[in-house]
């Protein structure tokens, strides 16, 4: 059942998160104060968080809890019920999906500035292979065409 917080339903995985939070943070023998500033997540969110108040965290606060417990920030979204757990489709080859774990690992390491850049950097790759594509300049086509499709 949810809990309620000042008439509001409390989603119940929001709850459980929370109580998760409180469990590692005391597991590692943590006030809130210190895991805010030893996260970098201010201190009022941890405490909101614990307390069942944020039903959707940033991004950011949860990629820094996340690097902070080391612990997969997919799994984080998870707990919280902001997605499901990816399945893999059966065509994905494995190559091609074992890089894209090995990207999504390395960018969750990223500052948000860094995840920012690596962000535009993707952009003329992930145009080029999308079914919409969008005009790209010829030099950036020619950088990124595999050389047997220019010949």
């Amino acid at each position: 059942m949810a809990k309620e917080q000042r008439g509001k339903r409390v989603p119940p995985e929001v709850a459980e998160f929370g109580k998760i939070l409180r469990q590692l943070r005391e597991h590692y023998g943590l006030s809130q104060h210190e895991l805010a500033r030893r996260s970098g997540v201010p201190y009022h969110t941890i405490h909101r968080l614990e307390a069942g108040q944020i039903p959707k965290p940033s991004f950011d606060d949860l990629a820094r809890l996340a690097r902070f417990f080391g612990i997969d920030l997919e799994a984080m979204g998870v707990l919280l019920g902001l997605w499901g757990p990816e399945e893999i489709p059966a065509a994905l080859d494995p190559e091609l999906h074992q890089y894209l774990e090995q990207l999504r690992r390395v960018a969750s390491k990223l500052s948000p500035e860094e995840q920012h850049t690596l962000a535009i950097q993707l952009r003329p790759l992930v145009s080029y292979w999308s079914p919409e594509k969008t005009a790209l300049p010829d030099w950036l086509l020619e950088l990124i065409t595999p050389r047997k499709e220019r010949l």
